[in-house]
């Protein structure tokens, strides 16, 4: 049987994977093809798992991204459950 999606997404790194969570939530049936065996495996393993808390954000925009993924981000990973520790000067806006 043929499936059809709304959306295809190419690539399981941090964008791909947000973007599809964003889609997901609001209704649309996607796609995300990923060539590696692990999602987030190349350039977004990079961050060590760490969130940034904009403390140090040299441009406005950057500073908005920033406030609003920690505005989401949180709630998200107490819903799935996903452990969290909260350090340093990491706090939520």
């Amino acid at each position: 049987m043929e499936e059809t999606f709304d959306v295809i997404i190419i690539g399981g790194g941090v964008v791909g994977c947000a973007c599809v969570f964003e889609l997901t939530s609001r209704g649309y049936l996607c796609l995300l093809l990923e060539k590696n065996e692990h999602l987030a495996a190349e350039a977004s393993s990079g961050n060590s798992g760490m969130l940034h808390t904009g403390f140090d954000a040299t441009e406005r925009l950057e500073l908005d991204c920033i406030q609003r993924c920690q505005a989401r981000v949180f709630p998200l990973l107490d819903k799935l459950g996903v452990p969290v520790n909260h350090i340093g000067a990491t706090h939520r806006t």
